[in-house]
């Protein structure tokens, strides 16, 4: 149901970008997302580092906005951790993100397990998105580790929405393909962060969604850059999907 609702507000919205809001206070996020809304089909957060616990009413009007603008929240919290910890990170403390968030990415090195315990406090219409592949340079990940997680994902199709990837690392259509790390005219930064462009993300690598951060929030006019990731992952998508 999450994946099909996704396709659709791509379809119905004309985006297939999701934004990525990190180190910003949770005024700053509801007013990007109140701006952004419209030509964003995903909104991913990191709490660890965007949300002051001086604004409880942060995930309330967070969620009045994507029913407004009509789009998913996914929290990047990247869970990591034996169940019962993932489990209490995921329903207790500061944030209770499972009050709020649609759908939350979590890494598979901890195993099945992780997967279940997130699917045990979830309710139906909430899901996940398994990291397979990161966009830093030097990553860790094997390509064994990548078909590990896939595999691992496959095997909970009623819960796991898809994967963060740098390549087509599932066949299956009913798994969505996000893949971060999306900025038009630079190469990478002085992190180790490596960019590609919305065509070769979608083109070339394919990605359903791409999820796009610094070259929104940071540029000069937010909304007219969003407007223009909006369009070039959607002409990509266009083309992907008529060939």
């Amino acid at each position: 149901p999450l994946a099909q609702r996704l396709f659709t507000i791509i379809d119905e919205m004309r985006t297939p970008c999701a934004l990525l809001r990190t180190s910003l206070d949770s005024s700053e996020v509801l007013q990007l997302a109140d701006v952004l809304g419209p030509p964003t089909s995903a909104s991913s957060r990191r709490t660890s580092t965007s949300w002051r616990t001086s604004a409880p009413s942060f995930p309330a009007r967070l969620k009045d906005l994507a029913r407004k603008h009509t789009f998913l929240i996914m929290e990047d919290r990247k869970f990591a951790d034996i169940g019962s910890t993932v489990q209490h990170q995921y329903t207790h403390g500061v944030y209770s993100i499972q009050a709020w968030a649609d759908l939350v990415t979590v890494h598979a090195f901890p195993g099945p397990a992780v997967l279940t315990a997130l699917k045990q406090a979830s309710l139906p219409d909430q899901g996940c998105v398994l990291v397979a592949e990161m966009s830093s340079a030097g990553s860790l990940g094997s390509k064994e580790y990548t078909e590990a997680s896939v595999k691992m994902g496959e095997d909970v199709p009623d819960f796991v929405l898809g994967f963060v990837s740098q390549s087509r690392v599932s066949d299956k259509p009913n798994f969505v393909l996000m893949t971060p790390g999306v900025q038009m005219g630079t190469a990478g930064d002085a992190l180790g962060q490596q960019y590609c462009s919305p065509s070769t993300a979608v083109g070339e690598r394919g990605a359903d969604v791409i999820i796009v951060g610094r070259g929104i929030t940071k540029s000069e006019d937010p909304a007219a850059a969003a407007q223009e990731y909006q369009k070039a992952g959607y002409d990509a998508y266009m083309a992907s999907v008529a060939t």
